[in-house]
């Protein structure tokens, strides 16, 4: 073994090693302290002030110091409760924390608890963690902490917003690897002939029904389309338009390139091709208000094909290869680097992302982040031109993630973007059996696709990348490649390529609402996206953390009962929220202040199927946030996050998603440097990552299991910079028959690199898999907690 990774496993987890094949169903083992474990106090006390700091103009302490009571009256603010002592966590270790919560019954259901750590001696380092708690009847938290090496002196910290009373009390803290015990993968073992459970079969084929197109065509020239003209938003408006109101079955396009300035919006077609005969259509306009370049909604058996698409970087680049030249205080100083004069003087600095400037890939190790005018027209920052291509920017102090600003150090190269989320290529709502088909789209502004309310609906051979020729173009899409929600099932994805895209590649789901009991037969929102379910529709409950609750009702009304604007630094600015009563027509399980997460059965945003496509170069995740879903012979490369994200949660402020998972395949597919840009290590990244999130929280305890029957069998797993994967809150699911290997070192070197690890699990089967054993990462292993995990198999699988 290699004597730094017997270091790196021996001063940062504690493991119970056991033999190769083996079913676990047993209780907790007692693990015995080593040698290399520093002396905190397990169980400290809050009234322990070598250990704590306690805010006591808000906290009293309980006689035996095990319990921290507080009362807070000034309404829609923070203030602290306590903090660690700094110097007591050490960096480059791994902490289990746990802790025993509760907000009253009566406190207001914007209250919650926040708790974070972070350094205290460069508070300006972004917290290693962070989430909020919400319990009005009581919860034990448990979280993994993962100190860096970037700071010193870290603290875990607790904070209270709004009026509440509440306690927290049994408190423990102890230095533990990403799970308690490790099952070791040998050299030679026999494969595994056991029987498994009833395997998942993904989604059903389908076919999504093609117009029926005659032999009747319309030329869109005939309607002012012309290569000469500056703008062609109104005749292809005009076009489409004619096409509806006479039924018209092909609308054609004489090949060429046609300027655009505006959004094309048309409703109720039905069976229509449109063909673009390799037309390149070229976008440059005004983005402030800018909806999508082409909306269809409420169209029925349409076919849309044989274009490509650009937008116009003569006029405004995109997105800029630029190398930090200086930094002083707030101030950063950016070099573009393809430029001596960069064309568009009036530049907006949307946010930059760490870029390799020889590969151009945003794979970049511990990659910094930062994101100024994020949002259009929010938190602008003071701009410099001091030449030709040198800018300096300034930060205004308000920033909402500021504390990233002193990441920035002369020499690192990142990709500047000058949009974000304005625009998008195209929407579609509320439409059945319609099919994209043999697109290029080099660049868009904001989203290259976005659907809603869809149904049997496809891409085919489309690829989104920039052109392979022009490495200046240092993006595709400002925002998701692709994304559906709230639709009706039948999605299919086929021979498609997104590259070099900024964000998620891939986002699934359906969003759910976080709520609190209002009446004996009513819940009162706490966060929502979306639309509201409308009267009539079917709705389920789960409780705070998902479990099962067997309860579904029908809603009878929706009614707004409070506006609050907000104003905290959010990266959109100052917001109105609304708090809307949503009325059913059952009585409500529990008790007045219980929360929920609330799933509307109207929508079903699953079976969706991806075959032979590419997603590469890409600065986010393939988010899968539903059910019924192949993925198979695919190519996932050089992915800054994990390559799949299978997640489900809610927050207080900003996203509700998923209403989990239920039969997903993953097979035959390429997995090559997938979360290559991990930079926050308190939440260990993977290739294929589960992870439920609950108030913003990253938990480790035991939740109910909404990722069910997953199988991920024959893909290729090449270097991977964080785990292979992370399996939490899930039950059946099977790896098997896959190839694993790392041959690349990385510049952090991580000691659950190459591992999978399940936590809060049952009926797991990692079987048959083959490891090639390199120098690169730790000896290959599983971790797991024997207190949360229940029929654990791992046989089968070799080490060579």
């Amino acid at each position: 073994m290699n004597t730094r990774y017997f270091w790196l496993l021996s001063t940062a987890l504690i493991f119970h090693w056991l033999s190769a094949a083996e079913i676990i169903n047993v209780p907790p083992i007692r693990q015995e302290k080593t040698f290399f474990e520093i002396q905190l106090p397990e169980k400290p006390a809050f009234n322990d002030e070598t250990f704590f700091s306690v805010n006591r103009a808000i906290a009293k302490i309980s006689e035996d110091g095990r319990t921290l009571r507080f009362q807070k009256d000034k309404p829609f603010q923070f203030q602290h409760l306590f903090h660690t002592r700094p110097g007591r966590l050490k960096q480059n270790t791994i902490y289990t924390i746990s802790f025993f919560y509760r907000l009253n019954q009566e406190a207001p259901s914007k209250a919650f608890l926040n708790f974070h750590s972070r350094s205290s001696s460069s508070p300006h380092i972004h917290p290693l963690l962070k989430f909020n708690e919400t319990s009005r009847k009581g919860e034990k938290r448990t979280v993994q902490l993962i100190t860096r090496d970037d700071a010193d002196q870290y603290i875990f910290s607790a904070d209270l917003y709004h009026s509440a009373s509440g306690e927290i009390s049994d408190f423990s803290i102890r230095e533990t690897g990403i799970a308690d015990n490790c099952i070791k993968i040998h050299t030679q073992t026999t494969p595994y002939a056991g029987k498994f459970p009833p395997l998942p079969t993904g989604c059903p084929e389908f076919e999504v029904k093609l117009p029926d197109t005659g032999n009747e065509m319309v030329n869109a020239a005939d309607f002012g389309l012309s290569t000469t003209s500056s703008d062609n938003t109104a005749a292809f408006q005009k076009a489409l338009e004619y096409c509806r109101e006479k039924g018209t079955k092909r609308l054609v396009f004489p090949r060429g390139t046609y300027r655009f300035s505006g959004s094309v919006q048309i409703r109720d077609l039905k069976d229509l091709e449109i063909d673009g005969s390799g037309s390149l259509f070229l976008y440059y306009r005004e983005l402030k208000g800018a909806k999508e370049n082409i909306i269809f909604r409420n169209c029925n058996r349409v076919r849309f094909r044989n274009f490509n698409f650009d937008w116009d970087w003569e006029k405004m680049p995109l997105g800029s290869l630029v190398e930090v030249v200086n930094v002083s205080g707030d101030e950063i100083d950016f070099r573009f680097c393809d430029y001596d004069y960069y064309p568009k003087r009036d530049v907006r600095v949307a946010m930059v992302s760490e870029m390799d400037p020889t590969t151009r890939r945003v794979t970049v190790e511990n990659k910094a982040v930062f994101h100024f005018e994020f949002y259009l027209g929010h938190y602008v920052p003071k701009t410099t031109w001091l030449s030709g291509n040198v800018l300096r920017v300034k930060d205004r102090g308000n920033n909402w993630n500021r504390e990233h600003l002193y990441f920035f150090r002369k020499g690192q190269f990142f990709r500047m973007l000058h949009a974000y989320y304005e625009g998008g290529m195209f929407l579609a709502e509320d439409c059945t059996d319609f099919s994209f088909e043999d697109l290029n789209i080099y660049s868009t502004t904001g989203k290259n696709f976005h659907f809603r309310g869809m149904k049997n609906w496809q891409l085919l051979r489309v690829r989104c990348a920039p052109p392979e020729d022009r490495p200046e173009r240092v993006v595709s899409s400002t925002a998701d490649g692709y994304g559906h929600e709230r639709c009706y099932g039948n999605f299919k994805m086929e021979d498609c390529v997104f590259t070099d895209g900024n964000d998620d590649f891939l986002n699934i789901q359906d969003n759910s609402i976080y709520a609190s009991r209002f009446s004996p037969v009513s819940l009162a929102t706490i966060n929502y996206k979306g639309p509201l379910p409308g009267k009539g529709d079917v709705v389920e409950l789960r409780d705070a953390n998902y479990k099962a609750l067997n309860f579904k009702a029908k809603v009878i009304a929706t009614k707004e009962i409070d506006t609050q604007k907000i104003s905290e630094g959010l990266p959109w600015g100052d917001q109105t929220k609304k708090t809307y009563e949503i009325v059913l027509d059952s009585s409500l399980p529990g008790n007045n202040g219980d929360a929920f997460v609330v799933f509307n059965l109207k929508f079903n945003s699953g079976n969706a199927i991806f075959r032979r496509c590419r997603f590469e170069n890409t600065d986010g995740s393939g988010r899968f946030q539903a059910s019924n879903i192949t993925i198979e012979d695919c190519i996932f490369r050089n992915n800054a996050s994990s390559s799949l994200h299978f997640a489900t949660g809610y927050t207080l402020r900003a996203w509700n998603e998923g209403y989990g998972i239920d039969n997903l395949v993953v097979r035959n597919c390429i997995f090559d440097t997938a979360a290559g840009g991990i930079r926050n290590i308190a939440a260990p990244e993977a290739d294929c990552k589960f992870n439920v999130y609950t108030a913003e929280d990253i938990p480790l305890n035991a939740l109910y299991p909404v990722f069910r029957n997953i199988l991920i069998e024959n893909n290729t797993f090449t270097n991977s910079c964080g785990m292979i994967a992370s399996i939490a809150h899930a039950s059946n699911i099977t790896i098997r028959n896959n190839r694993f290997s790392n041959t690349l070192a990385r510049k952090r070197q991580m000691s659950y690199r190459g591992a999978i690890q399940v936590i809060n699990a049952d009926h797991i089967y990692i079987v048959n898999n083959q490891y090639q054993r390199t120098e690169a990462i730790p000896p290959p292993a599983v971790f797991y907690d024997r207190k949360n995990v229940k029929e654990l198999i791992v046989e089968g699988n070799t080490a060579k």
